[in-house]
């Protein structure tokens, strides 16, 4: 997501630019072709790179369902009853 604002920013800023020196100097020897070429180039490279983006992989352990942690009852040999326990269910 940062990157894809980034981008963006960057090419605002290009074309601000682009946009401002081509009307200060409209007169001054096709200053304002480069300009437009400058413009051009920062939208192909924003959409280039807005077209580029996908979703990261993930290189963690696959779950099938989703996990929850629930209170139960277990037998503890050292105190002679059941107690609570907190344990993880996974589907």
């Amino acid at each position: 997501m940062f990157k894809k604002i980034a981008i963006t920013a960057l090419t605002v800023v290009t074309i601000t630019t682009a946009s401002l020196s081509a009307s200060t100097s409209a007169q001054a020897n096709g200053r304002g072709v480069a300009a437009g070429i400058i413009a051009g180039a920062a939208i192909l490279g924003m959409g280039a790179a807005i077209a580029n983006s996908r979703p990261r992989p993930y290189y963690g352990h696959r779950v099938r369902g989703y996990c929850e942690v629930r209170k139960v009852r277990v037998w503890s040999p050292r105190r002679g009853h059941y107690v609570w326990r907190n344990r993880e269910f996974c589907y």
